[in-house]
């Protein structure tokens, strides 16, 4: 089981911790059943930060759970217990996701909706409207908009004509502020058969602070030095913490998790409530997410199924040397539906496709034995019984346990 924390952006390693061991200390109170727990959170230095797109801010923690037999609770049970009281702690978001799911369908949010759109702006507004209206859903869980709080940095803005006057280039600036920040390997260092990167980097106490950034030393091609504020503004700025492009097009997604109801009922509550959020004409809305992906496997296990069915009766056809004979047995499959039916209600199973791929499974299984009876009933009659009493004496003699 995975759980996903965020806090507001900006949020300091030393703050992160403290909830990550509230978190910690409410799961080792309230879950007896979890075996270990495994706690990350934050974003390492130098220039794996750059390419990171976790944040000092973001954590997660997995739990791995005792097996099902050997516990009372089951995995949503205990989600369900977890997420109430995870809310009590101030500042932070939890969010379940299943790693199951994000291996079969690459998306461990049930629902996705998806807004498509090029002004950010609009967009972060319409994603509010979005997650206010589907929040009162019976089912709906956690509801979190991708334009989370947007987070703090220092934003540099180069004055180009001072620039130009002292010979210096935008990008050599850039290059310069980066590595003083986060760093650059300048050589490797062999010893011992072993190679280490040397890296060049302002000491921690040199870039802290919006001054010490200023402070950073340039030097012209005169050869003399100066400080980055004479030829850059250096001032405080928000951003997003990502930009997500589908197709060329800015998106927004508002994720959605549910429990307690099933997966099909709760995104047709979700389509009937996007029919009452006023769209902008240059803005569209489509449902993602597990979703997506599930109607999609529904559509293609569906056709799989039909060209199955096509072969099967083809080689059926020639075997039995008849057009007849492959349709009573195909039409022996619809009466497995009634026990199908029959498990899924007993067992409290949704039609996913887990039970479409055993309901697959099963056809084959009864074609199997339809195959075999009408064998068996073919071979009778060849013999010289009558029809009734062939199908009497088959049925006796292979549809018995």
């Amino acid at each position: 089981m995975a759980i996903a924390v965020d806090r507001a952006p900006g949020t300091s390693l030393e703050a992160m911790e403290t909830s990550m061991r509230e978190i910690d200390g409410i799961i080792r109170e309230s879950v007896p059943e979890a075996k270990n727990t495994y706690i990350n959170f934050g974003q390492g230095e130098g220039i794996m930060a750059f390419f990171s797109t976790r944040t000092s801010s973001e954590g997660d923690v997995t739990l791995g759970l005792t097996n099902l037999t050997q516990r009372q609770r089951s995995q949503f049970d205990i989600q369900d217990d977890l997420r109430e009281r995870l809310k009590t702690i101030p500042g932070v978001e939890a969010r379940f996701a299943d790693r199951g799911q994000e291996a079969m369908f690459g998306s461990g949010t049930d629902i996705m909706v998806e807004l498509f759109g090029h002004d950010l702006s609009r967009a972060e507004a319409l994603a509010n409207v979005v997650a206010e209206k589907v929040k009162g859903i019976k089912g709906v869980a956690d509801v979190e908009s991708s334009l989370r709080e947007s987070a703090p940095e220092l934003r540099v803005n180069f004055d180009r004509q001072r620039l130009a006057d002292l010979g210096l280039s935008t990008a050599q600036l850039s290059r310069l502020v980066s590595t003083s920040v986060l760093g650059s390997v300048v050589t490797r260092y062999r010893e011992a058969g072993d190679e280490y990167d040397v890296r060049v980097q302002l000491v921690k106490d040199a870039r802290r602070s919006k001054e010490d950034i200023e402070n950073i030393l340039i030097v012209t091609p005169a050869g003399k030095p100066i400080p980055l504020r004479a030829v850059a503004e250096v001032e405080y700025s928000k951003a997003p913490i990502e930009i997500t492009r589908e197709g060329q097009e800015r998106m927004v997604t508002v994720n959605i998790d549910i429990s307690g109801r099933d997966l099909r009922s709760v995104t047709n509550d979700v389509r009937k409530a996007l029919q009452q959020v006023s769209v902008p004409n240059d803005f569209r809305i489509e449902i993602g997410g597990i979703a997506e992906e599930q109607q999609e496997s529904f559509m293609y296990l569906g056709l799989a199924a039909l060209a199955a069915l096509l072969l099967v009766y083809m080689v059926m056809a020639s075997q039995f040397e008849s057009l007849l004979d492959p349709f009573i047995i195909l039409f022996t499959i619809p009466l497995s539906s009634i026990g199908v039916a029959l498990a899924l209600l007993l067992t409290g199973t949704n039609l996913n496709v887990m039970a479409l791929i055993g309901i697959i499974m099963l056809v084959g299984i009864v074609v199997n034995n339809g195959i075999v009876l009408v064998d068996f009933i073919n071979q009778l009659r060849q013999r010289g019984k009558e029809l009734f009493e062939a199908i009497m004496e088959a049925g006796r003699a292979r549809m018995r346990p």
